[in-house]
């Protein structure tokens, strides 16, 4: 992997997703697998901080806890269906709003989001 250049795209079930913002694709699968564990999708959107002690920015780029933030958010600004049912509505709010900023609060506060 390492000599085959970077990563141009992803491809999952027939959905194409660009490779920017590098967390999107990764966000999307884990937001959709949530989606489909009502029981565990019901515990994430009852706190409002998550912290992931294992992740490490210089060895991985995807982070489970931004994930789940992200999906919490999504529900508490009732846009969650709306993005598990299209794939474009999705790339277009976390494009247009910046969600996966690199400055985690200036996106937040752009979304008004309650984290």
């Amino acid at each position: 992997m390492k000599n085959s250049g970077n990563i141009i795209a992803f491809s999952f079930l027939g959905q194409d997703f660009s490779s920017q913002p590098t967390t999107a694709f990764y966000d999307w699968l884990y937001i959709n697998a949530l989606w489909q564990n009502r029981d565990l999708s019901k515990k994430i959107i009852g706190f409002k901080g998550f912290s992931d002690i294992v992740f490490n920015p210089s060895k991985s780029i995807n982070c489970q806890a931004h994930a789940a933030a992200l999906f919490s958010s999504l529900h508490e600004t009732g846009k969650l269906e709306s993005v598990i049912e299209n794939v474009e509505c999705y790339m277009n709010l976390i494009t247009n709003n910046k969600l996966l900023s690199s400055d985690k609060n200036q996106a937040s506060k752009q979304l008004e989001l309650p984290f």
